[in-house]
């Protein structure tokens, strides 16, 4: 065939309408799928150099024109490089397959070595009803050729069958081993689950890092602009005192005086609290440092070590956060680090980050939203643990400080009653697990639509119940 000439596409799939899905798989997959380019003849590169196309399909490729259906067919195949017969007992009775290998043939010098057969379904060469070949391609020096199949062999999957044949064609048409071809798509299957999970993590990591920074940031800074306006007023009352009795005799003086320090004194304490404002938002950006730390030392583009995996960098920094002196910035980076390894499935690792976290709260804020949210945390991994009584426990310790302190807060006093729910169905109390998930399933009632996802746990939860209870 002539290698050397410029076509539009590097080939056409010639298929049955039967055969639609096989042929978008193929279509879809040479053009998706990475080539090993070093290896290739620079004279059968693709125009893209990296992958096989454009590949012609018709239902995708046919453009809006005056011409009719057969013209754009046949300017298609005159302009591609390879002709791609999806062979099955279908497409081998199909009057437009046999129309398309015939003009092919007649417009590329009669080049068989440029029409690539692919075995979908059939035996080429039985003549009988299971004959896959179309009559151009019934030829010995077709049959005999090592075609494509992309039949699954048993034990496979279809997929598998598809992925084989999909190997073997570019393999023909590239002039390369099938290893190498197969070696190349493999890699950037695992390049781009890679990237897909470091993605993942860092937008886990960064979303988990924001919401503990903005809420605390958010609760110290009302706080202490809270407490900077009140000391301003009593400034701002404490000179007006000193105002009015400056002209009064010298015990007056001495009052004024002494209303004066109270007001400097006043003014002091306001730049105290903005200074402890200005240490909150500190915390709250070392704890990014740390966790930002963590994910650069998992970062293979970063660390140059390719094999490094997260879960192996955040255990290699649990010492660290033991050594932490700020005990805010310990509680947080703990209950963070802690909830990814529960949800890496190391939930014992978890557990005693978590109780760090816990009880560093119960210390230094107890009753605040923090604690409550350690309590449901760490409740959360020893429900994982199968450690119910322990999980009930600290549910009820959060659901007392929401009720308490946060009565308007639907969202999370809901969710520990389901909690408490799915912790009775394990200890097989149904009574007290029906009993709580209706209590969640009215709050999640006031704050969501009836379609959405934490109403399908409720109704989950419930229809658990009923059938245990027969």
């Amino acid at each position: 065939m002539n290698t050397q000439k410029n076509y539009k596409f590097y080939a056409f799939v010639s298929y049955s309408r039967k055969n639609s899905p096989a042929a978008n798989y193929l279509q879809k997959s040479l053009e998706r799928s990475k080539i090993p380019t070093k290896k290739i003849h620079e004279s059968l590169l693709p125009n893209d150099g990296k992958h096989i196309k454009p590949v012609f399909l018709d239902k995708r490729d046919l453009e809006v024109s005056e011409k009719d259906f057969s013209e754009n067919i046949q300017y298609a195949i005159e302009n591609s490089r390879y002709l791609l017969v999806l062979c099955s007992p279908e497409s081998a009775q199909s009057e437009w397959v046999g129309r398309e290998i015939s003009y092919f043939l007649e417009t590329h010098d009669n080049d068989l070595n440029a029409i690539v057969p692919i075995i979908l379904s059939g035996r080429p060469g039985s003549c009988g009803e299971d004959e896959c070949l179309p009559d151009a391609l019934r030829r010995a020096d077709i049959i005999s050729r090592n075609l494509p199949n992309m039949t699954a062999e048993k034990d496979e999957s279809e997929k598998q069958g598809w992925e084989n044949g999909l190997v073997q064609a570019m393999s023909y048409m590239l002039r390369v081993d099938r290893e190498s071809i197969k070696a190349t798509i493999d890699a950037e299957k695992m390049r781009i689950q890679r990237n897909y999970t470091i993605i993942s993590l860092t937008a886990l990591l960064i979303s988990s890092v924001l919401t503990v920074w903005a809420l605390f940031a958010e609760r110290k800074a009302k706080n202490n602009a809270d407490l900077a306006q009140r000391n301003e007023v009593k400034a701002n009352l404490n000179a007006e005192t000193a105002k009015k009795n400056e002209a009064e005799a010298k015990r007056q003086a001495g009052i004024a005086k002494k209303n004066e320090q109270r007001a400097v004194a006043g003014e002091k304490k306001a730049l105290e609290n903005e200074v402890k404002a200005n240490e909150q938002t500190e915390v709250a950006k070392k704890t990014l440092e740390f966790l930002q730390n963590v994910f650069n030392s998992s970062d293979p583009a970063k660390s140059g070590n390719k094999d490094v995996k997260l879960i192996d960098v955040i255990n290699a920094k649990i010492p660290e956060i033991h050594k932490i002196k700020e005990w805010q910035i310990k509680a947080s980076v703990a209950m963070i680090v802690g909830d990814i390894l529960c949800n890496s499935g190391k939930r014992k690792e978890a557990l005693e980050l978590m109780k760090i976290s816990v009880s560093l709260y119960e210390k230094h804020a107890p009753g605040t939203k923090e604690s409550a949210l350690s309590y449901d945390n760490i409740g959360r991994v020893y429900y994982y643990l199968g450690d119910y009584t322990a999980a009930l426990e600290n549910c009820w310790k959060a659901l007392t400080i929401y009720k308490r302190s946060f009565p308007d807060d639907f969202e999370n006093i809901s969710k520990c009653y389901n909690n408490i729910g799915a912790a009775y169905i394990e200890l097989k109390n149904y009574p007290a697990a029906l009993e709580n998930i209706q209590k969640a399933l009215s709050f999640e009632k006031k704050i969501v639509p009836s379609n959405h996802l934490s109403m399908a746990h409720c109704y989950n939860n419930l229809g658990t119940i009923y059938a245990n209870q027969g």
